[in-house]
């Protein structure tokens, strides 16, 4: 065996062992089907000595030339391991209610105004949401992607008055389907200094001359003093050139 063949054996037994054995190791959640998105598989990669450098075209080459052998299969922007491979994946069931009380998530710092807001909802083509039940694995999870998150923390007993559903997946991460504002809790949002334009005077005032808008009085600026050559005739010269010249006129005959 080559170098090439030893590196994508290695590769491939790392992939199969994230996502058929321990996925939630990973902080990886698999869909009904089995299925992650790869780029949260990369996300993982980048974070595993010796898997940093892997990237998603080496995984589909490394599919495709298993000519239908790999134990890997891709749908679409999706990986997963054959479910023959895997037959005893975590499958989501309600959560007991002695489960955890408090639940993280780690968001992107824009993302965190508009949840705060409106709530969290599960990601496009997602069932569910998904939480931790730790810090450390809601930031080391988040931070594969974005450097400096924000960390959410989720109220169970409040998310629960407000109608959702919580799902255990395995011991380290939950499910839930959309969360209320009302539940959440986190770092303080900014509020943004918006101007109501009809409630600004400052557009509709007419200012003295040499006010601009906003009402600042402009620099009065000093006449300008040349002291050196200038083209041009007349006035547009030096003022100790122009008084000589007025001396010669009353001198002349």
């Amino acid at each position: 065996m080559n170098k090439v063949e030893q590196k994508n054996n290695y590769v491939e037994k790392n992939l199969v062992y994230i996502l058929g054995v321990a996925p939630d190791e990973f902080g990886l959640w698999l869909n009904a089907n089995g299925y992650v998105k790869i780029k949260d598989l990369l996300g993982v990669l980048r974070t595993e000595e010796g898997l940093r450098g892997v990237t998603e075209n080496q995984i589909r080459f490394l599919i495709d030339q298993g000519l239908g052998q790999s134990p890997l299969e891709i749908a679409g922007d999706l990986i997963r391991v054959k479910p023959a491979l895997a037959p005893d994946l975590p499958q989501p069931s309600p959560a007991p209610p002695g489960g955890p009380k408090l639940f993280y998530i780690g968001l992107k710092p824009t993302a965190w105004p508009v949840i705060f807001n409106n709530g969290l909802k599960p990601k496009n083509n997602q069932e569910y949401a998904v939480l931790y039940t730790t810090k450390e694995q809601a930031e080391a999870v988040i931070k594969r992607f974005y450097p400096d998150p924000v960390l959410v923390t989720v109220n169970r007993a409040q998310a629960e008055k407000t109608g959702t559903k919580f799902f255990r997946y395995t011991e380290k991460i939950h499910l839930a389907t959309e969360i209320a504002k009302e539940a959440l809790f986190g770092p303080p949002i900014k509020p943004l200094d918006r101007v109501d334009p009809a409630a600004s005077p400052a557009k509709n005032l007419a200012y003295p001359q040499g006010y601009p808008m906003g009402g600042y009085p402009m620099a009065q600026s000093k006449a300008l003093v040349h002291h050196g050559k200038v083209k041009g005739k007349g006035e547009d010269s030096p003022d100790w050139k122009n008084q000589t010249r007025r001396d010669r006129r009353k001198n002349r005959p």
